[in-house]
């Protein structure tokens, strides 16, 4: 399994977050920022990719 390309991963992750919490629309592009970095925080950690 790939990680998701950076938009992908974004729109997947803010859409799953959203189902469950309510998030301002002027918020939304932080919050989706904030759980890509995460992601790909936890991909580093789990060695699923290297050098970002």
């Amino acid at each position: 399994m790939e990680p998701l390309p950076e938009e992908d991963a974004k729109k997947e992750l803010l859409q799953r977050v959203a189902s469950a919490n309510y998030i301002p629309g002027s918020a939304r592009e932080r919050y989706a920022e904030a759980l890509y970095r995460e992601y790909v925080s936890k991909l580093n950690e789990n060695g699923w990719i290297k050098d970002c």
